[in-house]
């Protein structure tokens, strides 16, 4: 996706660069929070989950008012149908966040929940 998304931001080199590493550096710091849970996989991991949620809501935002809107405006045919994928991983991510924050961090709903949303964000 990251060829395809480098084509349709203009304003230059630069504007290209720095959406794409803000995105690449977003998901690498959702992945290192993800390591963490499965190094603790069966213990208590609210904590690392509200960073998280917090690094997810940040990220899907930024997406959905400034990227995708912009793909979907300026990209290709085979752009435009990933980021209509793409909404939809965030809409299904969008409704497990509250749904686990609302468990306790121990409870097997929440670790259950946790994994479907670590699952879910490894095919975004």
């Amino acid at each position: 996706m990251v060829e395809s998304v480098s084509n349709v931001f203009g304003g230059g080199e630069v504007t290209q660069q720095n959406a794409i590493e803000l995105l690449k550096d977003d998901h690498d710091r959702v992945e290192s929070l993800f390591a963490r849970v499965k190094a603790n996989e069966d213990g208590n991991n609210s904590d690392v989950f509200r960073k998280i949620k917090q690094e997810l809501d940040i990220h899907a935002h930024i997406e959905e008012q400034v990227f995708y809107p912009h793909c979907l405006q300026y990209g290709d045919q085979e752009l435009q149908k990933i980021v209509r994928e793409g909404l939809e991983e965030h809409a299904q991510v969008k409704t497990l966040l509250p749904e686990i924050a609302a468990l306790s961090g121990d409870s097997e709903d929440f670790k259950a929940k946790l994994k479907v949303l670590m699952r879910t964000w490894s095919i975004m």
